[in-house]
């Protein structure tokens, strides 16, 4: 049996070997105490993730800059990572409020869920896309880009919105359509992967494997 964690990594897989490839998604691993809470009114757009290249957080930094002051909102980038630097020098020149705590623990993660307004997920390549299910557990909207399993996770204009990586202007624009409370529709897309939901179709799965084998030994 052949598996993969998202759609994208199945087509690719399918197509390298020829063979069809199943999608299993990875279970959410996120502090089980997080409940969906009121959007605050003046929350900022947080998103999360090593500062390198791959995760797209440049991008999001310019299409806040693009927007007019008055709707730009303050962004914060929970990570660590070599382009830190460069993303500071990139937000002073664009002028966005940007902030960079640093690596968090996973329970203060938990908080920073709770205080953000949106999640941006600008990133150009992921094999799943973890910080978008967990934003949707934790009921806050998600811009993301098309990539890894966040299409799976994320239905636009209904828990957030998708567009293509490295669009510049298609993510600014989402970014000031998205509406917040979009976010009380996240949790019950991620519901399946809860690790004990996860758990039974993983057992269940290597039973019929199992079965499978059997049967042809």
């Amino acid at each position: 049996e052949r598996l993969a964690v998202s759609s994208e990594l199945a087509d690719w897989g399918s197509e390298l070997c020829n063979k069809p490839v199943e999608v299993l998604s990875m279970p959410l691993i996120v502090d089980r105490s997080l409940k969906p809470t009121p959007v605050p009114e003046d929350g900022f757009v947080l998103a999360v993730g090593r500062l390198v290249d791959e995760k797209g957080f440049d991008v999001l930094i310019e299409a806040l800059g693009s927007l007019p002051q008055h709707r730009r909102p303050e962004v914060v980038i929970v990570g660590v990572g070599p382009n830190r630097q460069a993303l500071l020098e990139q937000a002073t020149k664009a002028e966005v409020s940007l902030h960079l705590p640093g690596a968090v623990a996973p329970s203060e993660l938990a908080i920073w869920y709770r205080r953000a307004r949106i999640v941006a997920v600008p990133s150009r390549r992921e094999g799943f896309g973890l910080v978008a299910a967990e934003a949707a557990a934790a009921g806050r909207a998600v811009v993301g880009t098309s990539v890894g399993a966040i299409p799976q996770i994320i239905e636009s204009e209904s828990s957030g919105l998708i567009v293509q990586p490295d669009d510049v202007e298609a993510f600014a624009t989402a970014l000031d359509k998205v509406d917040p409370q979009w976010g009380v529709n996240g949790p019950q897309r991620v519901a399946h992967l809860d690790p004990v939901i996860h758990g039974q179709f993983v057992r269940q799965l290597c039973d019929d494997l199992y079965a499978h084998r059997t049967r042809f030994a």
